[in-house]
């Protein structure tokens, strides 16, 4: 295949000729989550979230769900920019000194910050302290086991934690490593019928 063999075509033309249609599936999103969460308990805890999607999409969502749960939030860079403010749109400690400084200062309960399409996240406390997504990894899992009751091992790309494997194991259950990539990971939690 070569640039030669693909078909360019505006996308005004594209859309009136039904060859493309745009579909908006907030709604059916915000439903699916909404489904796999408890929504009183986030209401009855009455937080206070300061939100960062660094430039990016996830406010959208996020900001839905949270509303609805009633939890007051303030958002940081809430516009979409695609430079992302000139900062790497990693949620690393580095890139959201901001958030940690608007938690720690302005007595909020939470802070949650996702890079620039929403798949990377990180976690800051009331006290503004970094929370590693390795460390909310194993938080999560810990939680799915051993409050939620569901069975199941754990999948990793060789970038994450080694931690994952020793809590399965504490666990009883097994841990798989794949290659980096979502497309890796939901293959393996397929398969293997994992968390």
């Amino acid at each position: 295949l070569t640039n030669d063999d693909i078909v360019r075509l505006d996308l005004e033309l594209a859309l009136a000729a039904g060859i493309v249609r745009q579909v908006d599936y907030t709604n059916e999103y915000v439903d699916a989550i909404e489904k796999l969460i408890d929504l009183a308990a986030i209401r009855q805890a009455d937080l206070r979230i300061a939100i960062d999607p660094m430039y990016g999409t996830g406010q959208v969502t996020l900001g839905i769900i949270l509303t609805e749960a009633r939890c007051r939030l303030t958002i940081l860079n809430e516009y979409r920019n695609p430079l992302f403010g000139g900062r790497s749109p990693a949620p690393n400690v580095d890139a959201i000194r901001s958030l940690i400084t608007t938690v720690r200062d302005g007595n909020y309960d939470l802070g949650l910050a996702m890079d620039g399409d929403a798949d990377r996240i990180a976690i800051v406390d009331e006290a503004g302290n970094y929370i590693h997504i390795n460390d909310i990894l194993l938080l999560l899992y810990h939680y799915l086991v051993t409050v939620k009751g569901e069975r199941g091992g754990v999948v990793r790309n060789t970038a994450t934690t080694h931690m994952l494997d020793r809590l399965a194991r504490h666990l009883g259950e097994e841990s798989y490593e794949v290659p980096v990539g979502f497309k890796h990971i939901a293959a393996a939690m397929q398969a293997h019928d994992a968390l």
